[in-house]
């Protein structure tokens, strides 16, 4: 396995175009550069090309479904959470409105969930959320200086899965991000190991949130004390 790379603000990272890959999406820290070949006779203006925004760790993730697809982004050392297409975060009501919720996600802008962005919402089936409430969803609008907007379904079958209002449990904050992403990213070692003395419920939001639940306050109480304890060893 090759180590990390480090790489600076300014750094450019190019993204050859390969036959195993269909989706290249870029996450915090990288922004995409325009191509536009006719401007340059460098062969490599043509190969798409993204700016690191932030100092960090170059990290990539390569999913096979439901196609071939990958992911990079850069992995800061910070709790400020920057929204990014299609991520899975935790989130806070805060206000109520006619239309739907606005929700604090840790980032510098509050967000906003849509009212019908739930399953089966419809006009008179649809959440009735108070203040509060802690929420599990994934970002469906991300752009600078905008008000980024949450999902709580899936949007490839317009179903839950898992996404929505959590009930009970314990949310663990404020937790360094790359620590919320390592427990995303396979083996997933810790939390299969827990699961195998207690049944339990979890839910990792890439915004360093992570919300718990199992079947007594005690067994809680336990995992989150491991959970936090590893993270803590591993900084």
């Amino acid at each position: 396995m090759n180590p990390p790379k480090v790489v600076l603000p300014g750094d450019l990272i190019h993204h050859p175009i390969t036959s195993t890959i269909s989706t290249l999406t870029l996450g915090p820290g990288l922004r995409q550069i325009p191509t536009n070949p006719t401007l340059s006779k460098d062969p490599s203006s043509k190969v798409p090309r993204s700016a690191v925004t932030r100092a960090g760790l170059l990290g990539s993730q390569t999913t096979q479904r439901p196609s071939p697809a990958q992911r990079q982004w850069v992995e800061g050392n910070g709790k400020r959470y920057v929204p990014a297409l299609g991520e899975p975060v935790i989130g806070i009501i805060i206000s109520r409105q006619a239309d739907g919720y606005k929700v604090d996600i840790g980032s510098s802008l509050t967000a906003r969930l849509d009212a019908f962005a739930f399953e089966s919402a419809t006009k008179r089936s649809k959440p009735n959320l108070k203040v509060g409430t802690v929420v599990y969803g994934r970002i469906s609008l991300a752009l600078p200086f905008i008000e980024p907007e949450l999902e709580c379904v899936d949007p490839t079958t317009m179903k839950a899965n898992g996404f929505g209002e959590m009930s009970g449990g314990y949310l663990i904050r404020d937790l360094d991000l790359r620590h919320s992403r390592s427990l995303l990213s396979p083996p997933q070692a810790l939390l299969a190991k827990l699961g195998q003395q207690i049944p339990y419920e979890i839910s990792i939001g890439l915004n360093g949130r992570i919300w718990l639940k199992s079947n007594s306050i005690t067994h809680t109480i336990y995992l989150v004390n491991q959970i936090t304890q590893s993270l803590s060893s591993s900084s």
